[in-house]
């Protein structure tokens, strides 16, 4: 068959099965078939009916649009990731969009095949016309012939569909995601890594709209095993000028489905169910965030107000805590930097602190040789009064650690006392060190005091003050100052002077040290795989200077920001927030 018998009866086609050509539409595409091929047409055997060349009988249906010449340049296909899914594939960011967008105009391409585009791009106005008619082929590739008596196509024979749903798919495939109700093209979304998520926002709009929920980003933020936000301040009621999900906010153009909100589609282990947040910004803002702690300058706030040495620091999302060789305890306000409170009690130098932001608790531990239990949920700009007193050490207190069930402090007499939270009574002492317990670290139950001979003993609460003592670990040559402890032991070099406090999170694998260097040192601490003989491995990330005029006693850090105290009177505040909203990061 002839070039211009096949142009003819492809356009013959377009016109009878095209949703919404007009006659002048038609008489359009023959001028322009007429013009891409010869006039001299070879002569065919069918005879010559105006407009009713071929017919399309019901049983073979064509399943996508008609193979062009190889004269015609027609660009190459986007390579597929699979066939079911090829519309989720990840284009060439490099490449032009029209390159991947089948129906993006191409001005270079020959006229059939765009004149194909535009047929395929046409809207659908009418239920039912949403179908694309071509030609039955026989074992020879050429047309079938019409019957004789219909002399017509009938629009439920030899179809198929090309678009569906509000976006558009590539000829003979169809937009799944456009077709599925929003809950469940959401809930697929939401299993997607941050890279497939970030090409699904370049495939169309609607694909754009879906990737851009609250939903998808949430579960994204949640899928950083180190991040993690305030739950308690996150599930306040808050105003959001943003809808709290695509499927609520668009009520109108999914009907019924709007009704079956995915506000009942649970996250897998996400804890915090607040659609009121923007998830989307928290992600940006987290990234960033993470990217300044690695390269960037914190900004740096010095605090002033106490008469003397500052020994201990603690704070959480609004104030900071500070406790002194001037016998007060300070509280202040972490946005402004102004004293909130001064609470007096102790007759010598505050040398130890330990704080629960939740519950407000907290036990002080001074040199007069008590502890002393606050309820900072009670404060007030003139004080507060403590809530008990322990006593029982005869030297100083020297460092303290709570946990939901125990309050265990250390003394410069030698010994480990634990007392019950719930009780406040004294239950064991522990001995075994033979100078003073300078630090000691709590974790599930389990003990480890460091002091001043050289070793570190791990107790086990559980067994009883007899039997408590499990390890003693020894190999310093010099007395310790410090522990923080959380499960296995790490040696670090980075310090020129007595490291004074250590502070650790085991959810952001990072270690912040501090020294009468007048350095912080910031580590990176990984748990080594049972192939790499366990335990864990540690690198230093950062090292800051030049905030402190003399030794550092304490520091303290969350994702934020770094806080130290010093032999100085100065509280140094390293802040790698600012201008972001990091309110709800810990």
């Amino acid at each position: 068959m002839s070039g211009l018998s096949r142009a003819s009866v492809i356009m013959d086609h377009m016109s009878k099965g095209v949703r919404k050509n007009t006659p002048k539409t038609v008489k359009t595409i023959k001028s322009g078939l007429d013009k891409l091929f010869s006039t001299k047409a070879t002569t065919s055997k069918t005879p010559s009916t105006p407009n009713k060349l071929w017919s399309l009988p019901s049983r073979r249906v064509l399943p996508a649009p008609p193979t062009t010449s190889p004269t015609m340049n027609t660009p190459p296909q986007t390579p597929r990731l699979s066939d079911p899914f090829s519309l989720i594939e990840a284009p060439d960011i490099s490449t032009p969009p029209a390159l991947y967008f089948p129906h993006a105009p191409l001005k270079k391409r020959p006229l059939l095949p765009r004149i194909w585009d535009a047929v395929l791009s046409t809207p659908s106005s009418k239920k039912g016309k949403g179908r694309l008619l071509g030609p039955t082929l026989d074992a020879n590739g050429s047309p079938l012939p019409l019957d004789g008596e219909e002399g017509e196509l009938i629009e439920d024979e030899g179809c198929f569909d090309v678009v569906a749903g509000p976006s558009f798919a590539p000829p003979g495939k169809i937009d799944f995601i456009a077709s599925l109700p929003p809950e469940v093209a959401l809930h697929i979304l939401r299993h997607l890594d941050l890279s497939a998520v970030l090409v699904s926002l370049t495939v169309s709009r609607y694909w754009n709209r879906l990737a851009s929920d609250k939903l998808v980003w949430r579960d994204l933020f949640y899928q950083q095993s180190r991040w993690k936000v305030n739950n308690l301040l996150a599930s306040r009621p808050r105003i959001s000028s943003r809808s709290s999900s695509m499927i609520a906010s668009r009520s109108s153009l999914y009907g019924r489905w709007a009704r079956n909100s995915l506000l009942s589609i649970q996250s897998r282990d996400v804890p915090v169910p607040d659609l009121s947040l923007d998830w989307l910004q928290m992600y940006k803002n987290r990234l960033q965030l993470d990217c300044r702690w690695a390269s960037a300058e914190p900004k740096a706030t010095r605090l002033s107000g106490h008469g003397d040495s500052v020994y201990c620091v603690e704070f959480d999302h609004d104030k900071i805590i500070t406790g002194s060789r001037d016998k007060q305890i300070k509280v202040w306000s972490l946005a402004t930097g102004k004293v909130l409170a001064t609470l007096r009690g102790h007759e010598g130098s505050v040398l130890c602190l330990a704080f629960e932001s939740r519950s407000g608790f907290m036990v002080s531990g001074s040199s007069d040789r008590r502890v002393l239990v606050w309820d900072l949920n009670a404060l007030r700009s003139e004080g507060i009064r403590p809530r008990a007193v322990l006593e029982g050490h005869a030297g100083g207190v020297l460092d303290l650690r709570i946990d939901a069930q125990w309050i265990v402090s250390c003394s410069k007499d030698a010994t480990v006392r634990v007392w019950s939270r719930a009780t406040l009574e004294h239950m064991y002492t522990l001995k075994g060190h033979h100078g003073p317990v300078n630090a000691v670290g709590l974790d599930a139950g389990l003990i480890v005091s460091a002091s001043g001979d050289g070793t570190m003993i791990l107790w086990d609460v559980a067994r009883g003050a007899r039997k408590a003592r499990v390890r003693t670990f020894a190999g310093h040559e010099r007395g310790l100052a410090c522990v923080d402890f959380h499960g296995d032991v790490v040696t670090l070099t980075g310090h020129t002077a007595l490291v004074r406090a250590l502070s650790f999170d085991e959810r952001m694998e990072r270690l912040v040290s501090t020294s009468y260097d007048k350095t912080v040192i910031v580590w990176e601490i990984k748990p080594r795989s049972v192939e790499e003989g366990g335990g864990a491995r540690a690198k230093q990330l950062r090292q800051f200077s030049g905030h402190h005029e003399s030794h550092i006693f304490d520091v303290n850090f969350d994702a934020t920001r770094i806080i130290s105290s010093s032999q100085d009177r100065k509280i140094a505040v390293l802040d790698f927030g600012t201008d972001l909203d990091t309110s709800l990061f810990i």
